[in-house]
């Protein structure tokens, strides 16, 4: 699965941890968007600053903002304890760490 699209929220999160209780995986792998270059989320973004794009989706008007990053040299998206992992997006209404924490939450408490 993954978190952290445009329009995550508290509330979207918490529709996914109600769907994995309901219905209980045999494994599980939470992780968050990784937006690269030729990707959708980057090829439709516009560029807020030198540091940051925003894809906005077309449909619901939410925004994904993306830290723009050499992808070569920080990509550290992959997560084994809370803290290790790091979010190079967020949402209106997800800040990248509440993203990393929430990533780790739902893979400890969606495993069944």
């Amino acid at each position: 699965m993954s978190i952290g699209h445009s329009g995550e929220s508290y509330d979207t999160l918490q529709e996914t941890m109600d769907w994995l209780q309901k219905y209980p995986p045999d494994e599980l792998d939470v992780t968050i968007v990784s937006v690269y270059p030729g990707s959708e989320y980057f090829n439709k973004s516009v560029i807020v600053n030198d540091k940051l794009l925003q894809y906005t989706n077309i449909k619901t008007n939410d925004s994904l903002y993306i830290e723009n990053i050499d992808f070569l040299k920080e990509s550290n998206f992959y997560k084994s304890k809370t803290g290790e992992c790091q979010a190079h997006i967020f949402t209106d209404y997800l800040s990248r760490g509440e993203l990393v924490e929430q990533q780790f939450l739902i893979t400890l408490n969606g495993k069944g």
